[in-house]
């Protein structure tokens, strides 16, 4: 998860990585290129597949 131009502080995005993972294990959801995702109706966070920054994969990223 990349935060965006602004600082995210540790806690909060252990917060949001905590309920995206619960969210997506407890309703059997697969996360797809080009969709968003969000805690709330307003939220929407936008999910990528790019070239991964760690493994020589591609990966999904979520802008937080």
């Amino acid at each position: 998860m990349r935060c965006s131009i602004q600082k995210k502080d540790l806690e909060e995005i252990n917060e949001m990585l905590y309920n995206i993972v619960h969210y997506v294990l407890a309703q059997d959801v697969s996360l797809q290129d080009g969709e968003t995702i969000g805690l709330t109706m307003t939220q929407k966070l936008k999910i990528k597949l790019s070239k991964g920054e760690y493994l020589d994969e591609k990966t999904l990223k979520i802008d937080f």
